[in-house]
C-alpha cells in the first residue's frame, strides 16, 4: 500500500457518526484527555476532562470553560491544528500539504489488519518527521505523533450519549 492509497481511505467517509475518547500528550501543555463526537448532521464536540467543552454546528459554536458561562460565536473550522475532532474527519486534519498545513503524508506504509501506519514529513523541513496511524475501516486517524505532541484515539464507537446529544442540540440549525 502506498501513501496515496491511505489518503484515499482517509478522504472517504464510511461512518455517519462516531465518538471516541482521546489522550493528548503535549510537551508544552502536558497531558489532556477527553471525548470527541461527530454526527451525521455535521455537528461535533470536544469535551476535555478539565471542564473545557466546545460544540460546533454549521452556523454557530459554543464554548464553556470550567463551570463558566457559555460563549456563543460563529462556526469554528474543524481544521484547527490542535482539534482532535478532525481525527474523525481526517480531510480536515493538517496533514495534506495544503498551504495552511504543516504536514504531508509520506512512505513507507505498514499495514496490519485494518490499520495503516505511515510517516509524515514537515512541509518546511523534510528532515522533521512524524507518524500517523489510520483505521482503514472507519476512515479515521487513530494516532498522530509529531515532534512535541502525540494524540491517540481509543474507544471508537457509534454511541453518542444522551448528554452529548443534548449539548449538540445547542448549535443545531433550525
Amino acid at each position: 500500500m502506498e501513501p496515496i492509497e491511505v489518503a484515499g481511505y482517509l478522504m472517504g467517509q464510511r461512518e455517519t457518526q462516531l465518538s471516541a475518547t482521546y489522550l493528548r500528550q503535549d510537551d508544552r501543555t502536558g497531558r489532556s484527555t477527553g471525548q470527541i463526537v461527530w454526527t451525521q448532521a455535521g455537528l461535533w464536540l470536544v469535551e476535555q476532562d478539565d471542564d473545557y467543552l466546545m460544540i460546533n454546528g454549521p452556523k454557530a459554536s459554543e464554548i464553556r470553560i470550567g463551570r463558566g458561562r457559555w460563549q456563543r460565536g460563529p462556526s469554528i473550522p474543524l481544521g484547527l491544528p490542535d482539534n482532535p475532532a478532525a481525527f474523525l474527519r481526517p480531510w480536515h486534519a493538517p496533514i495534506w500539504g495544503r498551504p495552511q498545513h504543516d504536514w504531508r503524508l509520506a512512505g513507507p506504509v505498514e499495514v496490519e489488519g485494518d490499520t495503516a501506519t505511515l510517516r509524515l514529513v514537515h512541509a518546511d523541513d523534510p528532515k522533521t518527521t512524524g507518524q500517523l496511524t489510520a483505521d482503514l475501516e472507519h476512515c479515521i486517524i487513530l494516532d498522530l505523533q509529531i515532534p512535541g505532541t502525540r494524540t491517540t484515539l481509543t474507544d471508537v464507537g457509534y454511541l453518542i450519549t444522551a448528554n452529548h446529544q443534548r449539548l449538540l442540540e445547542r448549535v443545531q440549525p433550525g
